[in-house]
């Protein structure tokens, strides 16, 4: 009885202290590539299990894999080696990881070059670049709204000017499954001139011959000319020849405008000259609404400028009114009355009216006021 006892504890023992398929658990491993073929070697037990990932998206199990890669490129492989463990009823695992290089090149992003060189052949630029790396692929944008994917293209611009060129070189990393790329850019003149924009002259002359206004001024095919002559007329000749209507000061303006490849946006100068016509400056420098009053009986004559580019609206201070610019006016009552007058013009350079304003005393029948003599005495 005590021999049987003593046996079942020696064997329950030894099955507690065994060694458990965890302890010697070892995910190295070394990797031999022969062209596009990697050869991975590393532990072999019959109690555990070995996970390969091979770094270009694909899988492997077994302890020794031989494995293919598709693409040159540095992969990073790693092997995850797992086991049972009766002691613990559960598993463990470690795992290691190696780079590894196929072809015998790195990321063929290593070696993204995007400068290039620029030839002119007349409105002809022909873009040079490095030698082409497998792998490597071309986007150029030439600066006047069209783009091309040739590793060396030539390209026509249609219009002189100043261009900017750019180039982007771009690649698949296997290694990072994610594109890369390189910039740069150029700037490339056509037609031996720079912008467009760089000769832009607004000043102009004015020379008048009665109410006709010559304008003189730069004229260039590649620019725009807008005038606002001051009277509220427009042009966009290089050199117009304008008819004022009336006299007077105007200010004349011109815009010089053009369109800028470079910039894809407009440019632009002002310049602004005074013109005077007929002689004179605006209609409202003389105004003068002054006058007098001469009175016959009832009859008021009133005397004061007289100009033809003038306006006058008469107050006769009895609820009645005129508009000429030296009126005869009869009153109905005798009394004490106040007549004013206001003269006002349109002014062309301000695109306004101007005026001014005078009155005076106008006493009708030899005496005041009715109001002065009222006596309300009686008996």
């Amino acid at each position: 009885m005590h021999r049987f006892i003593s046996v079942c504890l020696i064997a329950a023992a030894a099955q507690l202290f065994a060694q458990s398929p965890c302890d010697n658990l070892n995910p190295g491993f070394q990797v031999t590539v022969v062209g596009h073929v990697a050869h991975f070697g590393g532990s072999d037990s019959p109690n555990q299990n070995y996970n390969w990932n091979f770094g270009d998206g694909t899988f492997g199990y077994g302890p020794q894999p031989v494995h293919t890669y598709t693409t040159p490129g540095t992969y990073t492989a790693c092997l995850v080696v797992w086991a049972w463990d009766p002691q613990t009823q559960d598993s463990c695992a470690a795992h290691h990881c190696e780079t590894v290089v196929i072809a015998g090149g790195g990321s063929p992003c290593d070696n993204l070059n995007a400068n290039f060189e620029v030839s002119l052949d007349g409105s002809a630029a022909t873009f040079h670049t490095p030698p082409t790396p497998d792998g490597q692929h071309y986007i150029w944008h030439f600066g006047d709204g069209s783009s091309g994917d040739s590793p060396e293209p030539t390209h026509t611009y249609s219009t002189p000017g100043t261009y900017t060129a750019c180039l982007v070189v771009w690649a698949w990393n296997p290694q990072t499954q994610d594109t890369c790329y390189e910039d740069h850019c150029e700037t490339v003149v056509i037609g031996g001139g720079g912008s467009p924009c760089d000769n832009l002259n607004a000043g102009f002359q004015v020379t008048v011959d009665g109410h006709v206004a010559h304008f003189g001024g730069s004229d260039s095919p590649n620019q725009h000319y807008n005038w606002n002559f001051g009277d509220g007329t427009f042009g966009d000749n290089a050199q117009p020849v304008h008819t004022y209507t009336n006299p007077g000061t105007y200010t004349a303006c011109l815009v010089v405008w053009a369109w800028n490849p470079q910039t894809q946006d407009t440019c632009y100068e002002d310049h602004c000259e005074t013109v005077v016509i007929g002689g004179g400056g605006s209609p409202c420098e003389n105004l003068n609404a002054g006058f007098q009053v001469t009175v016959d009986g009832h009859v008021a004559h009133f005397g004061g400028s007289d100009s033809p580019n003038q306006h006058y609206n008469w107050n006769f201070g009895d609820g009645t009114f005129g508009d000429n610019a030296q009126p005869v006016h009869t009153y109905t009552n005798p009394g004490t009355y106040t007549a004013c007058l206001v003269v006002w013009a349109w002014n062309p350079q301000t695109q306004d009216t101007c005026y001014e304003d005078h009155c005076e005393t106008v006493v009708i029948g030899g005496g005041g006021s009715p109001c002065e003599n009222l006596n309300a005495g009686f008996k």
